[in-house]
């Protein structure tokens, strides 16, 4: 994409530049061939591998992956637009139906613009989970951003932002970390030298029977913990760093489509200000303090902070002030006139807005969690307004709280404080039979409801810890992702832990 050749007009920036006539009807050639396909080519895929155009009863998508490793009809599928598509967001209940059908985990939207990855929940579509904008991408990797500060390459890609988003698409996509995906999972079901399942009790977990190699972790090796941690933390605050992004983006979204209703030309904001204006003209009789007062509550009231109950104290004002007898309540009394807008208007507000905020609720309240962090912990502890580190630290701590969460799980659990959760038959009954049988639409983020029956069984011990959710709590992590969390922490044997760990692992990584 970034090479001259990629078409005759130049790489993928200088393709985009030509008028969006021109370049209308190119989703097979363009998209599908010259950047989809070999994508999922550098992600490990054989040709056999990809399916593409495939109909399947009366769904075709424009690609879907599947590999004889990952026991699922698709790991994930891929609906590509043309270039002169805009809107890719649009199209999310359709590749919602795709993921659907084939039984895919994930699903990728790509118009050349941009890539928007999603992962599959039990009632839909979640906010996008990565996105990545390979115009920046081409740009910064040819040293042509404006960020990339006269570098190229990896280089220009790490100062403009991109590596970590890149690295979380490939660790979502690559094709080994969905090949190696059941051979985890049967490392953590299956008792070694047999196909049986551990006994839901957890007399079976012993190094005797695990196909995990478990090493003793004590005060004199708990190094080896620790930088184990400390890989994890920094691992899923890559992938929280995309899913930010993604985020961040869709809330812009939301931002832009709420200042104007599609249909009308004229924004909210300047009918809102235009309604002020004449309710002002007819209060040029009021004193100014009660003028501002009014001015004030009829914003909050078409904004819908307040009932709209509250027009009929300012109605009555007015009347009284100009004492409109004849003609009340008609085409010609301008205080009804006014009024009669203004409810049209809020009421007008309110549904569009109302739908909107639907839409978008998930980046809405991830946002307004940045915000309060920021507000109420980071000013206070961080004492910094500097908007790129209180970013780091709230990706930070969002990474350890739940890295942390799941280590003292397992740390409980073999010093038998809880019944075992991450390392029994419980977890062989989880991946083997309640997934597929409960959940083959969430396997995007089944994983979620693993570890929530594992917090609870937790709170009684770390109530504070558990039980409460906090701002650090709007990240879904990736179900593969956890997965390799666990298989890492159950080849440690933690029932003679005494060292503080969780202050350590904070201190040499979250301080740091």
């Amino acid at each position: 994409m970034s090479d001259d050749h990629f078409t005759s007009d130049g790489n993928l920036c200088a393709y985009l530049n030509k008028p969006e006539e021109l370049r209308k009807g190119d989703e097979a050639d363009i998209v599908d061939l010259k950047i989809t396909n070999p994508l999922l080519l550098a992600l490990g895929y054989a040709t056999k591998e990809i399916s593409y155009n495939s109909q399947q009863k009366n769904l075709r998508p424009d690609f879907a992956v599947s590999i004889a490793e990952y026991p699922r009809p698709a790991c994930f599928i891929v609906e590509n637009k043309s270039t002169s598509v805009d809107n890719l967001r649009s199209h999310r209940p359709q590749l919602q139906g795709y993921m659907t059908q084939r039984g895919a985990p994930r699903g990728m939207l790509i118009n050349g613009h941009s890539i928007l990855v999603y992962d599959q929940l039990e009632g839909g579509l979640q906010t996008p989970a990565i996105e990545v904008s390979l115009t920046d991408v081409v740009l910064a990797w040819r040293g042509d951003h404006v960020l990339a500060q006269g570098k190229s390459g990896m280089a220009a890609l790490d100062i403009c932002g991109h590596a970590n988003v890149l690295a979380a698409l490939w660790r979502r996509f690559n094709r080994s970390s969905f090949a190696t995906l059941q051979g985890l999972i049967d490392d953590l079901t299956l008792q070694s030298g047999s196909n049986a399942a551990h006994r839901t009790e957890g007399d079976t977990w012993i190094p005797s029977k695990c196909r995990i190699q478990i090493v003793r972790i004590d005060d004199d090796n708990a190094d080896l913990l620790t930088g184990a941690v400390k890989g994890l933390i920094a691992e899923f605050e890559d992938d929280a760093d995309a899913q930010l992004v993604a985020i961040e983006a869709d809330f812009q979204e939301y931002e832009n489509a709420s200042r104007c209703i599609p249909s009308e030309s004229v924004p909210l904001q300047a009918q809102e200000d235009s309604l002020v204006a004449d309710a002002l003209t007819l209060m040029s009789r009021v004193d100014k303090e009660t003028k501002e007062y009014d001015a004030s509550l009829l914003r909050k009231i078409m904004r819908s902070e307040i009932l709209t109950a509250e027009l009929a104290g300012i109605e009555r004002r007015l009347y009284e002030i100009h004492q409109i007898k004849t003609g009340k309540g008609s085409e010609k009394d301008p205080i009804y006139n006014l009024f009669t807008r203004i409810r049209v208007f809020t009421d007008k507000r309110y549904r569009y807005l109302t739908k909107l905020q639907a839409r978008h609720q998930d980046s809405i309240r991830v946002v307004n969690y940045i915000n309060t962090w920021k507000e109420k912990t980071a000013s206070l502890v961080f004492q910094s307004s500097e908007t790129g580190k209180l970013r780091r630290e709230f990706l930070a701590q969002t990474a350890y709280l739940i890295i942390i969460r799941i280590l003292l799980v397992r740390i409980m659990e073999d010093k038998k404080l809880v019944n075992r959760m991450f390392t029994n038959g419980g977890i062989a009954l989880w991946f083997r039979e309640v997934e597929s049988h409960y959940l083959k639409h969430a396997m995007g983020r089944s994983a979620n409801f693993l570890l929530d029956l594992a917090y609870t069984s937790a709170q009684h011990i770390y109530a504070h810890f558990f039980a409460e959710r906090t701002v650090l709590d709007w990240y879904t992590p990736d179900r593969n992702a956890v997965i390799r969390v666990l298989h890492k922490l159950a080849g440690f044997d933690l029932r003679y832990i005494n060292r503080d760990i969780i202050g350590t692992v904070y201190n040499q990584y979250v301080e740091a």
